[in-house]
């Protein structure tokens, strides 16, 4: 939609601000929208509710949220990038053994084996049997895919190089829906490896999240989400890879963030946990945590809905070894890190809706 709905959505956005952001209901329109504008519409709404205006800055700032892109200073942009792949194209020149060409969606030829190609994507059978024979007698097959992608997955093929990095930019993301729609899972499953074992996991949970999701990888978007409760929302930062997912993916993301906030609330809250309520030091001595530090600890997990949260507090660790002259709290809290930690993994509320929309892809891809 054009410029001319922007005071629609401003209104609409207005209008949302009586409504706990905890307690905004889900809608099918949101899957209308990217995650990056539900993004947006969280950083706003979290600004609005910081500063506690109605100025016309807060609304002139929305408004550049709905025309202006993302910038480059404000996302990790990914970017095509070359590797030496590029000097190994000789492979796929016209040889003895070759009797097929591959033509890429920008008319770049390779040269290829058909028997290999039988071999190594079954899912070509069908594409190969359909092809066109060319001028010189050898049979042309077209293929949707550029030049650039095919290349790095016929390398690949060829063990001439491993798979892509998370930070290969557009070149992982090209990757990705290539060998689901070939059904390549033995690829699949080393591009699902390079992703948990990446720095990003834990370092940007927010863009390991949305890329686990857009190929609707199950586990790995799980853990990713777990991970983003050790940042509070409004230090989420952004990523352009927000802009390939779903609103609607993004807001389950936040209803999880939420349920898992409701979860620890009530632990702490209930005698279920060994020490919200005291610590116990190494004389055995039981330290009763006043109705301050109590708060205070409410207070850290509804930012952070992570046992990390706790054992990181710097104000708690302070103030508990100050009252009590024992250092031996830390076991304690320890422990109801700990508490905290196996209650935020049993949260399936997000689980359920990917598993949903993986079921619906896979549908999707398998009907193309």
């Amino acid at each position: 939609m054009g410029p001319e709905w922007d005071s629609v959505a401003v209104k609409a956005a207005e209008n949302t601000l009586e409504i706990p952001l905890s307690s905004l209901p889900s809608c099918p329109e949101l899957s209308w929208m990217t995650g990056g504008d539900l993004y947006h519409y969280v950083t706003w709404r979290l600004g609005r509710e910081s500063q506690n205006s109605r100025s016309s800055y807060r609304t002139h700032t929305i408004r550049l949220i709905l025309r202006t892109p993302p910038s480059p200073g404000d996302s990790n942009v990914v970017t095509r990038t070359t590797t030496d792949s590029d000097h190994l194209a000789k492979l796929f020149e016209i040889s003895a053994g070759t009797d097929v060409i591959l033509r890429s969606s920008d008319t770049v030829d390779f040269f290829v084996s058909e028997r290999f190609l039988r071999l190594a994507l079954p899912a070509f059978a069908s594409i190969i049997s359909s092809g066109s024979v060319g001028e010189n007698g050898v049979k042309v097959i077209a293929v949707p895919e550029t030049s650039h992608t095919l290349r790095h997955l016929l390398l690949i093929l060829y063990n001439c190089i491993d798979t892509p990095g998370v930070n290969d930019g557009e070149l992982f993301f090209e990757m990705g829906h290539t060998i689901q729609k070939y059904s390549l899972q033995f690829i699949e499953s080393k591009l699902r490896l390079t992703l948990r074992s990446s720095p990003i996991m834990t370092k940007e949970p927010l863009r390991a999240f949305s890329i686990a999701t857009l190929f609707g990888w199950t586990e790995e978007a799980k853990s990713a989400a777990v991970n983003t409760l050790g940042t509070a929302l409004e230090s989420l930062r952004y990523c352009s890879e927000l802009e390939r997912i779903k609103g609607a993916d993004f807001f389950r993301l936040l209803e999880h963030r939420f349920k898992c906030v409701e979860v620890v609330g009530e632990l702490i809250t209930s005698n279920e946990c060994t020490s919200p309520g005291d610590l116990i030091g190494n004389s055995g001595t039981s330290y009763p945590l006043s109705s301050s530090i109590k708060a205070k600890i409410q207070g850290i997990l509804k930012q952070c809905p992570q046992g990390n949260a706790i054992r990181e507090s710097t104000f708690l660790n302070i103030r508990v070894q100050r009252k009590t002259n024992d250092w031996s709290f830390e076991k304690s809290y320890k422990t109801l890190a700990d508490v905290i930690e196996e209650a935020v993994i049993k949260v399936t509320h997000l689980i359920s809706y990917l598993l949903i929309i993986t079921d619906k892809w896979v549908w999707v891809y398998c009907t193309v």
